[in-house]
């Protein structure tokens, strides 16, 4: 699953902002994050920039990783419901 929506500023572009806001607030690398997750740093500045979305077993593992509510990457207000394809829209 992951999380998308259809607007280049929307949810995918809010959740990879609070995500980089979150690694930056813990002075963190992405090569550190991405070695959190499994991932290629490359990968990381991808989702980061909001061109590839996060998934939302990746959102739990950064969640468990910052020590923040999985909450905490998405705007206040924000409406997400899950298709049939198992992806979160909003």
């Amino acid at each position: 699953m992951s999380v998308t929506h259809s607007t280049k500023n929307g949810a995918r572009g809010s959740t990879a902002a609070a995500v980089r806001s979150q690694r930056a607030r813990l002075d963190l690398t992405q090569a550190q994050v991405a070695e959190a997750l499994g991932l290629h740093p490359s990968s990381v500045s991808l989702k980061e920039h909001g061109k590839v979305p996060f998934t939302v077993d990746e959102l739990y593992q950064l969640a468990n990783f910052f020590r923040v509510p999985i909450e905490s990457f998405f705007s206040r207000g924000s409406r997400f419901d899950i298709s049939e394809s198992g992806q979160v829209d909003r």
